[in-house]
């Protein structure tokens, strides 16, 4: 979002939506999404209140890269989508990274987040352990390699195959 594209007008309109909470962070007060972030629209595009923000005050975000609250502590914080440091949009209080360092801090509850977490476990989210017997490598479409318990997997295909009444004539 080129600064050139932002009237004086818009940034009023948009700071009318912020209010200055006396921990420094800049709260949004506008739409929120179902995740928790500020949403707006800037020259008709729909857009997150932090990066609206951001780009306004610092400059434009590079390519790859998003927006982390930095001012989010995830060991003191286990709200969630619910989070209220998601909402904002205190210039100083973000930071422009790539993906990889974003999901490295450990500031989400994301599909990516839980993936991370997940990786170091040895164990999958129903306690089977990931062995090399029990583990399934799924190189995905995008590019990731993801671990599945194969146990699980058994599991699953079996409850498939009874709710469908598919169940193979040796029994497994």
């Amino acid at each position: 979002m080129p600064k050139s594209n932002i009237t004086k007008s818009r940034i009023e309109k948009l700071m009318n939506r912020v209010v200055k909470l006396p921990n420094g962070c800049w709260a949004w007060t506008g739409c929120i999404d179902r995740d928790g972030y500020g949403q707006t629209r800037i020259t008709g595009t729909s857009t997150t209140a932090h990066r609206a923000v951001y780009e306004l005050s610092v400059g434009p975000i590079p390519q790859g890269h998003q927006i982390d609250h930095i001012c989010h502590d995830p060991r003191q914080c286990s709200l969630g989508n619910k989070c209220q440091h998601r909402r904002c949009c205190n210039p100083s209080h973000l930071e422009s990274v790539m993906p990889i360092e974003n999901m490295r801090r450990g500031h989400g509850t994301g599909p990516a987040t839980l993936a991370r977490r997940q990786s170091k476990s040895n164990e999958c989210p129903h306690g089977h352990l990931f062995t090399e017997e029990n583990t399934y490598h799924n190189h995905r479409s995008d590019g990731t390699v993801r671990r599945e318990c194969r146990e699980c997997k058994k599991l699953w295909m079996r409850a498939s195959r009874k709710r469908l009444d598919l169940t193979p004539v040796d029994g497994r």
